[in-house]
Formats: structure tokens, sequence, C-alpha cells
């Protein structure tokens, strides 16, 4: 007689809402079969109940999705974002070395990333922590890394100038961008990123602001980080091209 997996079927009901293609244990996994049911996984598991039954947080949710998807197919004609780009003429002579800084940071960041194919690139932590909780440690850690250099140290300054001026002036995909930035999804996550209100869980990461609450999914959240990325090095290319 088939075991009831309550653990495996609240994760994947969470990935399939919250999570990108293939995110999460798989069908026919028992998880609750091998992990243990320890006070801290109870509490994951409750936390997760709650924000499954939170609409306002899901709505939120896909208007950021929807919004990511509509920038990556914009993007797929790069040379159209950065026309966008070369046609404001935005000078920002003193402001060229945040993003540099910022560009190189992220770069750092992502290194820290683990490889889905090979583990030579894991961090050497404490062998007590089981290996499965080491490898999601360093993937939440790289994660809160780039968001932090993306939606925190970046989101001022020359860039918020740069959306601001190309959404006035009804350039699409820069409206897009700063649409992204400002959504509530995102606007929540960077606001618990400065406040230092954040933390992991089993199926991702935990933001908190001012009674708000949202938990997303590593894939989701790396996905954020490739737009982010791909907006930052596309203003520095085209801000430090003379």
């Amino acid at each position: 007689m088939k075991t009831q997996d309550n653990l495996g079927d609240l994760l994947r009901r969470f990935y399939r809402t919250y999570g990108r293609p293939d995110e999460g244990p798989p069908d026919g996994l028992n998880l609750s079969e091998f992990i243990p049911q320890t006070d801290s996984i109870q509490r994951d598991l409750d936390l997760l109940k709650l924000f499954l039954s939170n609409k306002t947080a899901q709505r939120d949710f896909e208007r950021c999705r929807d919004i990511l998807e509509q920038i990556a197919t914009a993007l797929s004609d790069s040379t159209a974002f950065l026309q966008e780009l070369q046609t404001l003429n935005m000078q920002a002579a003193g402001e060229l070395d945040h993003l540099t800084n910022g560009i190189f940071w992220f770069t750092l960041a992502s290194q820290l990333y683990p490889n889905a194919e090979t583990k030579s690139d894991d961090l050497s932590l404490p062998a007590q922590i089981p290996e499965p909780f080491r490898r999601s440690l360093q993937i939440q850690g790289a994660l809160v890394f780039k968001l932090y250099i993306g939606l925190v140290y970046m989101r001022e300054g020359v860039l918020g100038d740069i959306l601001v001026a190309g959404s006035a002036a009804r350039m699409p995909t820069l409206g897009l961008c700063r649409k992204l930035l400002n959504c509530d999804y995102v606007r929540h996550i960077r606001n618990a990123l400065s406040h230092a209100d954040f933390s992991p869980c089993m199926a991702g990461i935990v933001f908190r602001d001012n009674g708000y609450m949202c938990i997303a999914s590593p894939g989701f959240l790396d996905w954020l980080c490739i737009w982010l990325f791909t907006l930052h090095h596309s203003c520095m290319c085209v801000l430090g091209k003379d």
C-alpha cells in the first residue's frame, strides 16, 4: 500500500504555482519516506500551507512572471533594446563606476551558484551539514547576493533615471523593465533585502516586508536575476561606449 506523501505533495503544489518548469520533486518520488519530520520541517510545512492560501501574493507573483515573460520576448531582439538606450543619450560619466562595480559583484555572486551537472564548484561547508542542505544553502546564498546587488545597490542613480526617461518616452522595453522593478512582488523582495528580513526554507527563500510575506522558488529567483543582469549590462555597454 502506497504511503501518503504530504511533504512531497505540498512541495509539488508550491513549485507548480511559483516555480519554473521541471523545478521541484518529480511525481512518484515519496519525500516523506526519507526526510525526517523534524520541528523545522513542520514549521516550513505550516508556512507553505499559509502562503499557498494567500491569493494576493499569488496575484502579485503572476503579474511579475507575466512582465518577465514579456521582457524575455522583447529582448529576443537585443539590438532593439540597445537602440532604445542609445536614443535616450543619457550622460552618466560620474555613475558609470557604480554600474561597473555592480556588474562585477553580480558576476562574482553568480560564480557561487552551484552547477547542476557537477559538484566541482561546491563550497567547502562543514561536513556535519547534510549534503543536500549544503547545496541548498549555497544556492540560496548566491541568490541573496545577486538580488541585493540587482535590486538594492544598482536600483537607484543612473539606472532609475534611465527607466524613468525611457518610460516617459514610451519606449516599450524600458517601460517593461520599469514595470518589473516597480511591481509589488519585486518591490516587497527589495524591501525585505534592504531591511534584512529574509530567511531560507526548504522550498526557497522567505521574504517579509511589513506584514507581507512571499516564498520565492530558487528557479524563479534565478530567472529574475538573469534579466536584471541583462538590463544592467546593456545599460553599462551603452553608457560606456564613449
